[in-house]
């Protein structure tokens, strides 16, 4: 094989090897944003039932 051959070679299969890789990351960042999202709606909902439990035990305490 000649030298040029050669390094065609490594730039084609850089290049597919970086458009993969770059494509693999970006859909794994669009799956991580949508977790966060989750944990971040779930975090939320968690807070408000803990205010609402708060609330319902201070009720509780003022009947007894």
């Amino acid at each position: 094989m000649n030298d040029f051959f050669k390094m065609d070679f490594f730039f084609v299969v850089t290049t597919i090897v970086v458009l993969l890789a770059g494509t693999f990351l970006v859909v794994a960042l669009y799956y991580l944003v949508r977790i966060l999202k989750s944990v971040d709606h779930l975090v939320k909902n968690v807070s408000e039932e803990s205010d609402h439990v708060r609330e319902d035990i201070g009720e509780l305490r003022e009947r007894v």
